[in-house]
């Protein structure tokens, strides 16, 4: 996979994990597919998590958005 000109990659776990080839299963292994995704060329990486909330991460920087209930 080329990041070309993505500006953001939006997997869900499952498939960052699969790109990534890494187990997606907490926050830390999250992180570390993210930062794996960021290597192959997007500019931020926002992953969808399986309970609802999602990061969104730069080379730089990582940010956790947890469930918000409507």
């Amino acid at each position: 996979m080329s990041g070309g000109n993505v500006t953001v990659l939006t997997p869900n776990h499952s498939e960052a994990g699969e790109i990534a080839g890494i187990e997606v299963d907490d926050i830390g292994s999250a992180r570390k597919a993210a930062m794996a995704l960021l290597e192959l060329g997007p500019e931020q990486v926002c992953m969808r998590l399986a309970d609802g909330g999602a990061i969104l991460s730069e080379k730089s920087e990582f940010w956790l958005v947890p469930r918000h209930r409507v």
